[in-house]
Order: structure tokens, then C-alpha cells, then sequence
């Protein structure tokens, strides 16, 4: 959610979806270079934003793997999407 914040488009939207089965978050943001996925790994960073350790993706990620749930990431013209299936 904090990244849905910090990284959202000025006057842009973020939807939180919560149900029996997973959790969802997107936000408004500007296209990403490559496969979103890869922000799952350790340091891999969207921006240059300083206070960004590019370490908040790579952490919810092991937690998912060590609770059995899985997580994805993808993006769709200017929507982000981060889904959690429980």
C-alpha cells in the first residue's frame, strides 16, 4: 500500500480489493521498462527515489513463500497491480 502511495500519478486512484481469496492493490502510475515481476528481487528499483531501499517487494514476496501464497505483479497501461492469493 505504501508503494501504491509513494509511487501513484498526481491526482491518481489506488482500489483495494479484499475477499475470501486474495488481497489486490492498484494504482495509477506510470509505465515500468522490463518485466514488473523482477521487482520482487532484492534492491531492484522502479526509480531513483532516495528513500527507496528496493527491498519492500522482495520482503512481502519471502513472507508469501513462507506462508504458501503467491504473488504477482503486472502492470496494464497505467495500472499497477499487486495480487496476493491467499
Amino acid at each position: 500500500i505504501n508503494n501504491a502511495i509513494k509511487h501513484n500519478l498526481q491526482k491518481g486512484n489506488i482500489n483495494i480489493i479484499l475477499n475470501n481469496d486474495d488481497l489486490i492493490v492498484e494504482n495509477s502510475g506510470l509505465p515500468v521498462d522490463g518485466n514488473p515481476e523482477n521487482y520482487f528481487q532484492r534492491f531492484k528499483k522502479g526509480t531513483t527515489i532516495s528513500d527507496s531501499s528496493g527491498l519492500g517487494l522482495a520482503l512481502v514476496k519471502k513472507i508469501c513463500d513462507i506462508y504458501d501464497m503467491s504473488i504477482s505483479y503486472s502492470v496494464k497501461n497505467e495500472t499497477h497491480r499487486i495480487a496476493i492469493q491467499f
